[in-house]
């Protein structure tokens, strides 16, 4: 008996989001760091920072209902979660490379820039390895009664 594709999944979705931590870590430092307190700002010195906070905690209710997906038992996996999964982890990979495309810039460094491109690749390739294990349910599970 070999390892399961979810296992796998599962495995590499893991190493992706722990891979990511560096990147959670270093936006909550701006936090105190002087050069992100802008007093010009017309919305507050403070307005920079409240965003940093705010991609933090997005980015964690993403890794935490990615868990909750993957934790389901093979009866709950439906396409339509998988397709969630993939929603998920698009919008929270897709936030390393927006700035790209929408303001020219990116990761401000190389190991950024390869922390970012592994934790994408493993945590894209977990989602496509899941696939299959989200199949239709069998008749009669999971079905409401009127």
């Amino acid at each position: 008996m070999g390892i399961s594709r979810m296992t796998v999944a599962r495995v590499l979705l893991s190493m992706a989001f722990l891979g990511s931590v560096m990147s959670m870590l270093q936006t909550l430092s701006h936090l105190t760091d002087p050069e992100y307190y802008l007093p010009a700002l017309a919305d507050g010195p403070q307005h920079a920072r409240f965003h940093f906070v705010r991609e933090v905690v997005g980015d964690i209710g993403k890794i935490v209902a990615a868990g909750i997906i993957l934790a389901q038992p093979e009866t709950r996996r439906t396409p339509t979660l998988w397709w969630l999964l993939l929603i998920l982890m698009l919008s929270y990979f897709g936030g390393f490379w927006a700035g790209y495309p929408i303001l020219g810039v990116g990761a401000p460094n190389l190991p950024a820039q390869i922390v970012h491109t592994l934790t994408t690749v493993l945590g894209l390739a977990g989602v496509w390895v899941a696939k299959r294990c989200f199949q239709p349910a069998p008749a009669g599970v999971g079905e409401l009664r009127t």
